[in-house]
């Protein structure tokens, strides 16, 4: 480890938590292999046509980082409109060919699903949720993130095992604020929005929102309400997903 370092590096096959080190962050290597590696356009055998629509966002962003737009919150409507999946596409276009340093981070602890979308085993006891738990016990346990590349890394939830109720304590904002200076990008994958003040909770720890929609499924009347219920406290954009190839604008 580097002399001005934060971080210590480990391997997951031997992972097991040192209470003696005092090393804020612990990054561990773990392999990620999805089950539909198609549905994240980056990766060998994704949709082209997708990856250069992930790439002209990933320019818009870059774009937008001198103001400060380095934490970014994915949200949708409701359940079911791609949400997840465009935010770890999200994330590894932004860290394509090591040209940015990125962390994803799961949010949406009522619904997780990013480990099983990247095929990422976390190690046990240490998904986000369960981290936070921690930190409201008064235990000051070195932050665990997962090393799913060389500029790529993650803090998911553990299936199965989570505290929904954690996205509600202060050390849920905190721990954004506590990490995100080592990264270029802080790609949030949040809650839906509507039925619950989930993502109003999220909101408050980013710099930017993207919402998700997906064409023909996420009505008008819902996006509306989305964007009455998130204000207009931070920049939000809306990304409209599976929009037919005859309304496509050059």
């Amino acid at each position: 480890m580097d002399d001005d370092s934060k971080t210590v590096i480990v391997d997951a096959k031997s992972f097991a938590l040192d209470v003696a080190d005092k090393s804020p962050v612990r990054t561990v290597r773990v392999d990620a292999r999805p089950p539909r590696p198609e549905l994240l356009a980056m990766l060998p055998g994704g949709s082209a046509e997708t990856a250069s629509a992930l790439r002209l966002v990933r320019q818009r962003l870059e774009l937008r980082q001198p103001l400060g737009q380095k934490l970014l919150g994915v949200v949708s409507p409701r359940a079911g409109e791609g949400k997840s999946v465009f935010a770890a596409q999200l994330a590894l276009a932004l860290s394509e060919a090591q040209r940015a340093r990125v962390l994803l981070v799961e949010a949406n602890f009522q619904a997780p699903c990013l480990a099983a979308l990247l095929g990422v085993e976390v190690p046990k006891h240490q998904g986000f949720s369960v981290q936070l738990a921690r930190r409201m016990q008064n235990r000051n346990d070195p932050w665990i993130e997962l090393a799913l590349g060389p500029s790529l890394h993650a803090l998911l939830e553990e299936p199965g095992i989570g505290y929904a109720q954690t996205l509600y304590s202060t050390h849920f904002l905190q721990a954004l604020f506590f990490l995100a200076p080592a990264y270029d990008y802080v790609v949030v994958d949040g809650p839906a929005v509507l039925g619950s003040g989930d993502a109003n909770v999220l909101a408050q720890g980013v710099d930017a929102l993207l919402v998700v929609a997906r064409s023909e499924v996420t009505r008008g009347a819902d996006l509306l309400a989305t964007m009455q219920q998130l204000g207009e406290h931070k920049p939000t954009d809306l990304v409209l997903l599976d929009v037919p190839a005859s309304e496509h604008r050059t």
